[in-house]
């Protein structure tokens, strides 16, 4: 039995079915488990939407968030580590990643291989032929 998890999916789970959605999730991870002879439950987290952004990946993605561990203790979660443009010039803090910054560093591709070229043909042809 794990002694925590990470509950993790797309925001419009808050608002499915009126917020009935959510509320059944929630009642289902807040009920004991019975295994092996022992009785187990989870405290939980508030759901909490997070935005991908917010912590330095070079993408717009709000995701909502359930932890949930059998210790009996609260979680926190994380504060953001990177803000807008107009945050950053007002309090001099860590600005959002671009994709620039994710991928400036790689270095410059290879022309593709003979059979790179051959593979890629029978796929384009695949598409034009079945439409997949």
């Amino acid at each position: 039995m794990p002694v925590g998890f990470v509950f993790e999916n797309v925001r419009g789970l808050l608002n499915w079915d009126k917020g009935k959605a959510i509320d059944l999730i929630i009642e289902e991870l807040s009920k004991p488990i019975a295994h092996d002879g022992l009785i187990y439950k989870y405290t939980l987290a508030k759901p909490t939407v997070l935005n991908a952004v917010d912590f330095g990946v070079p993408q717009n993605r709000e995701r909502v968030f359930i932890v949930g561990n059998r210790l009996g203790k609260s979680f926190t979660f994380p504060n953001p580590t990177h803000f807008s443009i107009e945050q950053v010039n007002l309090f001099g803090i860590q600005p959002y990643k671009t994709v620039w910054d994710a991928i400036k560093d790689l270095p410059v591709p290879e022309e593709p291989s003979e059979v790179a070229r051959r593979v890629s043909k029978k796929i384009k042809q695949r598409i034009v032929n079945h439409g997949y």
